[in-house]
């Protein structure tokens, strides 16, 4: 069971859910919870989102 909502919370946070929404469907006391739960994977999520920004604005130049 603690697999699938690892899995859970884990697809919503790449699909971009508020990390406000990601606790309450987690039933967890704040979104600080939840972010020391999944710090590593939001760091790698990050990263995605800063590729595409550099992404499109070397689009955007073209």
């Amino acid at each position: 069971m603690h697999s699938l909502r690892h899995f859970h919370a884990s697809i919503l946070i790449l699909k971009k859910t508020s990390i406000t929404e990601v606790a309450a469907r987690l039933g967890h006391a704040s979104p600080a919870v939840t972010m020391s739960v999944y710090a590593h994977f939001l760091r790698h999520v990050k990263g995605e989102s800063t590729n595409a920004v550099v992404e499109a604005l070397a689009a955007a130049r073209r």
